[in-house]
Parts: C-alpha cells; sequence; structure tokens
C-alpha cells in the first residue's frame, strides 16, 4: 500500500498505477462518467445558466473541482441537493 500525503488538506492516497481520472458519481454511488486530470465539468444550473469548472485529481475520491476539494460523494449530494446537473466537457462545449 502506498503512503498517504497531504494534498490541499486531504490525507489522500494517489492511485500507484498512475491514472489519475476523476470519477464522477451520482448521490448513491453509481459512477456516471470520468474526466482526465485537468479537464473540465460543465455544471447545468437551475436557472439554464452552465459553468465550467476545471478539475484536479487528489486521489481515486477526492477533486479539486473549482476552487473547492470534494469527495467525490459530497460533490454529488452538493449537485444534487442544488438541482444542478453536471455532465464532461465535450470536444464541441470548448469554443
Amino acid at each position: 500500500m502506498n503512503e498517504p500525503i497531504n494534498v490541499e488538506g486531504v490525507v489522500a492516497f494517489p492511485n500507484p498505477n498512475g491514472i489519475r481520472d476523476i470519477r464522477f458519481v451520482d448521490s448513491r454511488y453509481n459512477t456516471l462518467f470520468s474526466v482526465p486530470d485537468g479537464g473540465n465539468v460543465l455544471i447545468r444550473h437551475p436557472d439554464g445558466s452552465i459553468s465550467k469548472k476545471s478539475c484536479l485529481y487528489i486521489d481515486d475520491y477526492h477533486a479539486r473541482i473549482g476552487n473547492y476539494v470534494y469527495h467525490i460523494h459530497e460533490f454529488a449530494e452538493t449537485m444534487e441537493r442544488n438541482g444542478n446537473i453536471y455532465e464532461p466537457e465535450r470536444e464541441d462545449d470548448r469554443a
């Protein structure tokens, strides 16, 4: 087992095989999609606005999304509570 490191205040266990994909789940822990480290997620708000947040891998269960560090389940619960829908940024979204 690899040694824990402190990343942005999170005791993290980065994936030892070097894969740094950020897994996004729903509030029931079902995997929805993954975003590569440094990729973006789009958040569609109830008012119709869309925000783009950069994603940085911390470990398999934590990521910095925008300016905040989240556990992947905490992010899902927050999005659900606020009525937001989230999805990976696609090539055609980058215009």
